[in-house]
């Protein structure tokens, strides 16, 4: 960790929603959700509305009355490859994931994915006004799109894949890259690509530094092609309208961090052989959310875990500094 970067005192990453507003960001009610793409005869626009409860495929639900075949859901901290990453969720962040998948889990998933889909449309996914319970800043290089196949399908193709997942990146500079190996990302074949979402695609984000966030995505459709596909024809009755297997499942994921109260350490204290600890004048975080530093309380005092998985723990004492992402 960069010794002139802020501190933070929360616990360590939770694969859970956060238990109090001190912890990480929490979105708030419902956001709408709008798919979108070209058929034959023109766009077709599916759209609904869910809260941030979602935890597995059973709890997803039909997006649009007009489309019994697509469902999905919203999660926070939840649902998402960057919670198998160690470490790669920072204290003060939360993890944001849309989800879609195709029929439920008691079907065969035979279906296309986009009904009708003509050749070489694009697609777009559109999360608006996602409120938060603090003002939260949107990280580019966390953004990623996951994909995974069904193994049965897989299993009837001429030349089956060896990878069920597959997964996109926004930045080429995506961040914690090492920390998703080997629990995420392969090399044996590649599951991953970096930058393809940004350079074959566009990622558009508003109310980033506000409590309400929306984010639209559009990809091309040739995105849902299997990394290891070679020009295989599907057998008939699978789901493949251009040649090549659809996924059944695929999500955006990105991590959002939350403004919480800063404090300028004043007394530093080592404790049972920490190393890490912050020294005075540098900056340290509260974990407690804020709109403005006036929410913040004038001094703050408190105990936390060695920083960098050192042994020990730090003692500071600090006054009042920013709120702060």
């Amino acid at each position: 960790m960069n010794r002139s970067a802020t501190f933070l005192l929360i616990a360590a990453v939770l694969a859970a929603p956060a238990a109090a507003r001190g912890e990480r960001p929490t979105p708030i009610g419902t956001a709408r959700t709008t798919l979108t793409y070209m058929t034959h005869s023109g766009p077709r626009v599916l759209t609904g509305e869910v809260d941030f409860n979602g935890r597995g495929p059973r709890d997803a639900v039909q997006l649009s009355p007009d489309d019994e075949n697509i469902h999905y859901m919203n999660s926070y901290n939840a649902f998402g490859r960057r919670l198998l990453a160690i470490g790669a969720l920072y204290d003060n962040e939360s993890l944001i994931s849309h989800s879609f998948f195709k029929e439920t889990l008691e079907t065969r998933r035979l279906k296309d994915y986009f009904a009708d889909i003509k050749a070489g449309s694009a697609i777009t996914v559109e999360v608006r006004d996602i409120k938060f319970d603090r003002r939260v800043e949107f990280q580019m290089d966390t953004f990623m799109m996951h994909k995974l196949w069904d193994i049965d399908q897989m299993d009837q193709l001429p030349d089956p894949y060896i990878q069920f997942y597959n997964h996109d990146t926004a930045s080429r500079a995506f961040r914690d890259l090492d920390a998703f190996f080997p629990n995420v990302f392969s090399d044996s074949p590649p599951n991953y690509r970096l930058g393809t979402l940004l350079e074959s695609g566009k990622i558009e984000v508003a109310g980033g530094g506000t409590t309400s966030l929306s984010v639209r995505i559009t990809i091309p459709y040739a995105i849902f092609k299997h990394f290891e596909e070679r020009g295989q024809k599907a057998p008939p009755g699978l789901p493949a309208p251009y040649g090549f297997l659809e996924p059944w499942h695929f999500h955006i994921e990105y991590a959002v961090r939350g403004a919480s109260c800063q404090y300028a350490v004043g007394r530093s204290r080592a404790r049972h052989g920490c190393r890490a600890c912050p020294q005075p004048g540098e900056l340290v975080s509260s974990g407690e959310g804020c709109d403005a530093a006036d929410d913040c309380r004038r001094r703050y005092k408190g105990t936390f875990d060695c920083p960098e998985g050192g042994k020990g723990s730090c003692k500071v004492k600090g006054e009042r500094d920013s709120c702060a992402e």
